[in-house]
């Protein structure tokens, strides 16, 4: 992951204020040079990101006693909708 952070500085237009263009300063290297022979690196460092997201919101949503709990566990619990049946 730190080749990956280190790589994208690469990708950062230092000539423009971040107060000026935020989006230009911090992505505009990234129209003028190819990418990083390791960009395939940043989706991995991305995609264990999302894992954890993942598994920390299904922990929050299954302690959950409000509305999103519910919809949760209602869309979850295979047997609650496997005694249901077709029918709604």
């Amino acid at each position: 992951i730190f080749r990956a952070l280190a790589s994208s500085k690469a990708l950062k237009e230092e000539s423009v204020s971040p107060c000026t263009d935020f989006y230009q300063h911090a992505c505009g290297g990234f129209e003028k040079e190819p990418l990083p022979k390791d960009h395939a690196d940043w989706l991995y460092a991305f995609n264990g990101v999302r894992e954890r997201v993942a598994v920390e919101l299904t922990k929050l949503l299954e302690a959950d006693k409000g509305q999103a709990g519910e919809l949760y566990s209602a869309c979850t619990d295979e047997k609650r909708i496997e005694d249901a049946g077709i029918e709604p």
